[in-house]
């Protein structure tokens, strides 16, 4: 994101959704406002952030903006229940999970399972804060981290921890696959340039669910 913004791409369209567009320099703001919202927070580097989001702006910002400041973004399927999260959490570690709103009620549950959770940060379609009643964790609305201000790049190598993606659990629980910052490289160069040959001009539809 940096790099098409340096390079003069920064008003070009980085991600449609729902009929609106959003500039890689606009995305780019976002990746900041996620940086300080972990710092506030307390998350530090290699710690791991669980997402629970629809297709839409969050998605890439929350995911990118964590590795950004080398915090582990973990996805995880917006089809399972509360109860089916929990643990996977739990095993994950994370404090922070962040989720959109439509899947709120499923937040006890989760709690309940995973102890280490402290804070839930819900994104919230609308912009305004929705009050959540729950025992515990903190619950916060996304509209209420407002700091966008510029925060460096983390300063990770191509074997540093990047994102953790959980197999689907079909024959027992889910297990926590890591990934490192060189396999998106990897990915992009071999597979994106080399095989589909992706230029500046070229859109992509996402089909499957993001996570």
């Amino acid at each position: 994101v940096d790099r098409h913004v340096d390079e003069g791409r920064g008003d070009r369209i980085a991600v449609e959704c729902e009929g609106v567009s959003t500039s890689y320099r606009a995305l780019q703001t976002e990746l900041w406002r996620v940086q300080q919202a972990l710092v506030s927070i307390g998350i530090v580097a290699g710690e791991r952030v669980a997402l629970l989001l629809n297709d839409d702006l969050s998605f890439p910002s929350w995911f990118l903006g964590a590795m950004r400041s080398a915090v582990v973004p973990v996805p995880l399927s917006t089809m399972l229940k509360g109860a089916e999260l929990g643990p996977i959490i739990a095993d994950s570690g994370a404090r922070l999970l962040v989720m959109s709103e439509s899947y709120v009620a499923a937040i006890d549950d989760i709690a309940a399972a995973a102890s280490s959770l402290t804070t839930v940060i819900v994104v919230d379609t609308t912009g305004s804060s929705r009050a959540v009643r729950v025992e515990r964790p903190n619950v916060v609305s996304w509209s209420s981290f407002t700091d966008a201000t510029e925060l460096p790049v983390a300063a990770t190598t191509v074997e540093s921890p990047a994102f953790w993606l959980y197999s689907s659990g079909t024959t027992g629980m889910p297990k926590g696959v890591m990934h490192v910052h060189g396999n998106l490289r990897a990915t992009a160069q071999t597979y994106g340039g080399e095989v589909l040959k992706v230029t500046e001009d070229d859109r992509f539809l996402s089909v499957a669910k993001l996570f």
